[in-house]
């Protein structure tokens, strides 16, 4: 199955506390925003503003997100 890999920046994070269900919401450098369902290790390490290289399946299916020093300029 093939990965995608862009770079990206958290631009939203959220918590569903009735379902102990974690969202990232990542822009790439267009201006495309897209959430994804992460585990509680990934919501709990990254934070808001962090740019990096974001790796996502075929499906949509978050992979990983990888930050550092990118550069990153919206559109």
């Amino acid at each position: 199955m093939p990965i995608f890999m862009v770079t990206a920046r958290i631009v939203a994070k959220r918590e569903e506390a009735s379902t102990s269900s974690y969202y990232i919401n990542f822009a790439d450098a267009t201006g495309k925003a897209r959430e994804f369902e992460v585990n509680s290790h990934d919501y709990a390490q990254f934070a808001m503003g962090d740019i990096g290289r974001l790796s996502y399946d075929q499906v949509g299916r978050y992979v990983r997100f990888e930050p550092g020093e990118m550069a990153f300029h919206l559109r």
